[in-house]
């Protein structure tokens, strides 16, 4: 969390505090902060003895795709496995739907079958899941003609397993 303060709040000191003091905005209280934070944790405006006071807390949701994605704040996270039949190879169908599935911050994985066909892996929120299965069925890369797709091994996770969505050779 980065802090910017006033010169009035820098000057600000309480005699029975040697530590500087950072906001814990869950719960609203201010807490010590050692000398010893790191630079993320330990901003560098603040004095010793300095006093932080936040006018208000202002709750933030965060979302990253990463390995340590896990569940969105009132939305469960999935995994599901497909595979796309139809003009689907040859056609840049992999490089698309890599594209669409970071568009949508979902991580897992593509690659062409020796059968002709395209299949995956998809983790993430499963508002965008859905929506990616969606984009699957019905628009896929500009040139491919989707005929068929089968979804399969649905199932809620807690985290993703995944770090990224990455076609598979």
């Amino acid at each position: 969390m980065s802090l910017s303060l006033s010169a009035k709040h820098q000057r600000q000191r309480h005699p029975a505090m040697s530590q500087p003091l950072m906001l814990n905005t869950r719960d609203s209280d201010i807490l010590p902060v050692s000398s010893n934070s790191s630079p993320s944790t330990y901003p560098s405006e603040l004095e010793t003895n300095s006093i932080v006071r936040a006018p208000e807390v202002i709750p933030v949701t965060i979302a990253t795709v990463s390995a340590e994605y896990s569940m969105a704040e009132g939305e469960q996270l999935i995994s599901l496995d497909y595979e796309v039949f139809g003009k689907v190879q040859g056609v840049f169908f992999r490089k698309h739907t890599q594209a669409q599935g970071e568009r949508l911050g979902l991580v897992g994985w593509v690659q062409n079958t020796d059968s002709g066909t395209v299949r995956g892996q998809l983790q993430g929120p499963s508002s965008k899941v859905r929506e990616m299965q969606e984009w699957l069925q019905k628009k896929g890369s500009p040139k491919s003609k989707i005929t068929k797709v089968h979804f399969q091994n649905e199932e809620k996770i807690l985290r993703v397993e995944h770090s990224a969505f990455t076609i598979h050779k």
